[in-house]
């Protein structure tokens, strides 16, 4: 479920999430009426990149090559290539 390039770096504490079956409880709960997905996906990340201390990085997220994610960062859409991200990443 998760793929790694070469010439990637890793930091302690980063979080990578593949699943998550919070839906299955709410949705089994009398408290939530909606029907809740699944969430689940792989996650790819390229070649030369750097994930900073503590990111979280969420399922089905794409991060191409000579990326830089910084310490902290939520990375929850795709990352194109060249890219410096952080805080929380969302694209529309």
């Amino acid at each position: 479920m998760i793929s790694i390039g070469n010439n990637t770096v890793i930091a302690s504490g980063v979080v990578l999430v593949t699943h998550d079956e919070i839906a299955r409880v709410l949705s089994a709960s009398d408290n939530f009426e909606h029907n809740y997905s699944h969430n689940i996906g792989r996650i790819s990340i390229g070649n030369n990149v750097f994930v900073g201390q503590n990111a979280l990085i969420l399922p089905g997220v794409s991060i191409g090559d000579n990326v830089v994610v910084a310490a902290g960062a939520v990375v929850q859409r795709d990352v194109p290539s060249g890219e410096i991200v952080g805080g929380y990443r969302h694209v529309a």
